[in-house]
């Protein structure tokens, strides 16, 4: 184990992304601080204070200087604010004013609990212990301990009692010495461990908590108190019960097993107990009220009068994005061979989230199976097409959701906000909408899976029917353009799939297609590299079909083949899990990763999707981040990449699965395993024209530092001049350097030589190669 030290104050990192924003799951409550003014809640989608007074909500995620958003601990500091621990094992502190500071890291070991006792900071570490003290304005690292009598592979809880530090771990209860400067706590000679024999309910602990004189332990399946004597006694009010949380107050201590709060005192080991609805995670009293937080559902104090719930999405895993034409946004928590159950669709309409999950009366309805929802597409009608895994296809046409599959079940359809509940009673689908597809190969009736869309350059929806029983693999559906929706006649569609050369093992599907600029239809596989099919715009005749297979021997990077898209330039690019390649018509090449910073190819080699945005940058999701090909720039030039990780950026994870990049505002939306990043940075500001140009700070202060002259919203492509009031060229600001991306242009306030210009009025001049342009002044001032 690697352990890094990070002492404060080296790292102030509030505000540091301003260019992007974060979308999490803040409800699901992990760990709680309080006091008399405001909430501190630990959440899987980062932090946020609740302010008690006036009921202000501040969340602080990767975009704030978060390292991580999945805390998983908290603890108030001895300098004001929080500690926060977090499950990639980071510890950093928020002051009480937002600031972000980092403390300490240990390499890939999550952090459990975090426990505080005057000016000592006791972190449960993966299977260690570390201790850190607070002197002179910063945290100091103490030592770690692992060597325990008995093997552990994590400790659940700290406490202090009777002189000794007890740990509650997954094989039962350790304690040593407390004072660590006077004990040597690596030796382990010095712990002495407890469990069932010793009276323990079970070996695997989860709580503690100092109660009357008491270390009372909460376990898997009940209580058990120890005495200062170090003798157990089984509380058997609580027998069978799994402790999630223990808290105490005064004379009162708070029990929470499942969703039921108990509370104890010192002549009744359980008193009267209240059902809250929703499992309960943590609990914490400041002197005037108890506070509990949910395991899903929020923070709330105990007599319901206050809640606490933040919109946003309910899992933060999200692995497909798309948004309409209304700028909607559309994400899944599931895409091919990521399987999350019953993980639903997520909406953003009107600034507002909207979840959506199924139930069905039968115990195998495909109504259900719609939970497992796996591919998204938006076609050029705005209808917004979902495969499902198991459970058919779906579509979103005029305001309403409509079903396409064989089974016969009426079902509900549950649609969520932050406050309500609807729902709506579904029947099966009318005579018009069954037929088209076929299920898998297994067991359940009509288990049909749907995993990718395209549409060809004839207007045709090309739809993957992976799995398919009959061996029709793909489904061609036509469109009427008088409805803007596909026709619903049986007899007007086209299979094509096994007998036509396409051959699938039988665990293996369509991740992607894509159609180029000579109607061809490229077929990603799970296994097998690519198919490309030409059918000649003939579909009723086979004769003229011809089918090409395409694998590593041809150049392509790997065989499982996870995203497909086609460039302004006609370009094929081909997204495997080993790498990036790209087609240009006459050959295939390959583009090794820059796993280093990203700027020479993409920086990582796992590629899950590629999108074109409309000014022809490519954005590649990999495991290892997100990375952009200006458009202007060819692959093969030094520097034609950017890329975007959670060490240079607000990114949340750097397992990104997808993105979007809006067609109107140029956002780009992006799905990861830790929530939903929206970047409006560069790339986003480029527009087709200078109508909405803004530039400043005016006046511009030059005193030599990193301050820039920023000009936002170009036109693509751009050439900024900074010239004179004379008309005397100053610098020129290429499209595609450090000086100029996507949209947005910077001038440091020095002239083509490195030197600082003098104060006075100069102009910026800002053009493409087709002749629009434009100008305005800059008012240059030295301090």
């Amino acid at each position: 184990m690697r352990l890094r030290i990070l002492l404060l104050p080296l790292f102030l990192l509030f505000g540091q992304h301003p260019d992007w924003r974060a979308v999490t799951n803040m409800n699901g409550i992990t760990d709680l601080v309080s006091d008399n003014e405001q909430v501190w809640a630990a959440t899987e989608g980062g932090v946020y204070r609740y302010e008690i007074t006036n009921g202000v909500t501040t969340p602080f995620t990767t975009v704030d200087g978060l390292r991580g958003v999945n805390i998983t601990a908290l603890t108030q500091a001895p300098d004001g604010g929080v500690l926060t621990g977090s499950g990639a094992g980071v510890i950093q502190q928020i002051t009480s004013n937002g600031i972000i500071s980092d403390v300490y890291q240990f390499d890939d070991i999550p952090i459990d609990r975090l426990f505080r006792n005057g000016d000592d900071i006791w972190v449960a570490a993966g299977n260690g212990l570390a201790v850190f003290r607070y002197q002179n304005n910063r945290y100091l690292f103490f030592d770690y301990y692992q060597n325990f009598p008995v093997t552990i592979d994590e400790i659940r809880d700290i406490a202090l009692f009777a002189g000794k530090v007890y740990l509650a771990t997954d094989n039962g209860l350790l304690s040593a010495p407390a004072d660590y400067g006077s004990h040597t706590l690596n030796d382990p000679a010095q712990w002495s461990h407890k469990g069932t024999s010793d009276g323990l309910p079970s070996s695997r602990l989860t709580r503690l908590s100092v109660f009357n004189n008491r270390l009372w332990i909460g376990t898997e399946d009940g209580i058990a108190t120890l005495s200062t004597s170090a003798a157990i006694t089984p509380v058997s009010e609580y027998a069978q019960h799994t402790i999630n949380a223990l808290t105490t107050r005064d004379d009162t201590l708070y029990i929470a097993s499942g969703s039921v709060l108990y509370h104890s005192v010192a002549d009744n080991p359980r008193l009267a107990s209240a059902n809250h609805g929703h499992t309960i995670q943590s609990l914490s009293h400041n002197g005037n009220r108890l506070w509990i937080g949910f395991q899903s559902f929020g923070l709330q104090s105990r007599d319901g009068s206050v809640k606490v719930v933040l919109d946003g999405i309910y899992h933060n895993p999200m692995r497909v994005i798309v948004r309409d034409h209304n700028q909607n946004t559309w994400a899944l928590a599931q895409k091919y061979k990521f399987h999350r159950p019953n993980s639903g669709l997520y909406t953003n309409k009107d600034g507002a989230w909207r979840y959506y999950t199924f139930t069905g009366e039968k115990q195998q309805s495909i109504w259900k199976r719609l939970n497992s929802l796996v591919s998204a597409y938006v076609d050029r009608f705005n209808n917004v097409w979902l495969g499902s895994w198991g459970g058919g296809l779906m579509v979103y046409h005029n305001n309403a959701f409509e079903y396409f599959h064989d089974y016969e079940d009426n079902g509900t359809l549950y649609e969520r906000t932050v406050t309500t509940t609807e729902t709506q009673p579904l029947q099966s689908p009318p005579e018009d909408h069954r037929g088209y597809f076929s299920g898998a190969n297994n067991s359940v009736e009509d288990y049909e899976v749907i995993t990718a869309f395209t549409e060809d350059a004839y207007g045709r929806l090309w739809i993957a029917n992976a799995y398919a029983q009959n061996g029709n693999y793909l489904a061609v559906a036509p469109y009427d353009d008088n409805t803007g929706f596909i026709v619903t006649d049986k007899s007007s569609w086209h299979y094509f799939g096994r007998q036509d050369g396409i051959s699938l093992a039988d665990d293996k599907g369509i991740p992607a297609l894509a159609a180029d600029d000579f109607g061809r239809i490229w077929i990603a596989t799970h296994d097998q590299g690519l198919y490309i099919f030409d059918y000649n715009n003939t579909l009723d005749d086979r004769s003229d079909d011809v089918y090409f297979k395409r694998s590593i021997d041809d150049n392509i990077a790997g065989t499982e083949v996870r995203s497909l898209a086609v460039d302004k330039d006609g370009v094929v690019w081909i997204g495997t899990t080993a790498g990036l390649s790209s087609f240009d018509g006459l050959n295939f090449y390959r583009h090794p990763g820059d796993g280093i910073n990203g700027t020479e190819g993409p920086v990582g080699n796992e590629i899950s999707q590629i999108v074109v945005d409309n000014y022809n940058n490519k954005w590649v999701c990999t495991s290892e981040g997100l990375s952009v090909l200006r458009g202007e720039r060819s692959v093969f030039e030094p520097n034609a990449w950017v890329s975007f990780t959670t060490a240079n950026s607000g990114l949340l994870d750097n397992n990104v699965h997808g993105v979007a990049v809006d067609a109107q505002s140029g956002e780009a939306w992006i799905a990861t395993e830790s929530g939903i990043s929206v970047y409006s940075g560069a790339f986003a500001e480029a527009r087709p024209d200078y109508n909405s140009v803004s530039a400043g700070p005016n006046p511009f202060i030059v005193d030599g530092t990193t301050r820039h002259f920023i000009l936002r919203r170009l036109k693509n492509n751009s050439t900024v001049k900074i010239l004179t009031i004379n008309g005397k060229l100053v610098r020129e600001l290429q499209s595609g350097s450090v000086d100029i991306d996507g949209g947005r242009a910077q001038w440091d306030g020095r002239d083509s030589r490195g030197q600082v210009v003098r104060s006075g009025v100069y102009l910026y001049h800002a053009y493409t190669i087709d002749g629009s342009a434009t100008t305005g002044k800059i008012a240059v001032i030295h301090p």
